[in-house]
């Protein structure tokens, strides 16, 4: 049974870049991975965790920055 996938496969499942899934390792917001003697892997029960764990089932749950979600009809309000 398979328990890691290459970085290549990992951002596949993901359907990113390799350099962005290096970018988010770097940065510290992506899936989990282990590193051991230079080599990068990416635990697939990780990958699934982390997946699950950033799936938005609507526009507000992806407002990360606190702001407010456009609403296109107060949004077009005259002064």
């Amino acid at each position: 049974m398979k328990l890691f996938f290459k970085p290549k496969e990992a951002a596949e499942r993901l359907s990113v870049s390799t350099r962005t899934l290096a970018n988010k390792r770097a940065l510290g917001n992506g899936p989990p991975f282990l590193k051991m003697d230079g080599v990068v892997r990416y635990p697939i029960d990780g990958l699934e965790r982390f997946i699950n764990k950033n799936l938005h089932h609507n526009a507000r749950a992806n407002n990360n920055a606190g702001g407010r979600v456009s609403n296109y009809k107060k949004d077009q309000r005259k002064p």
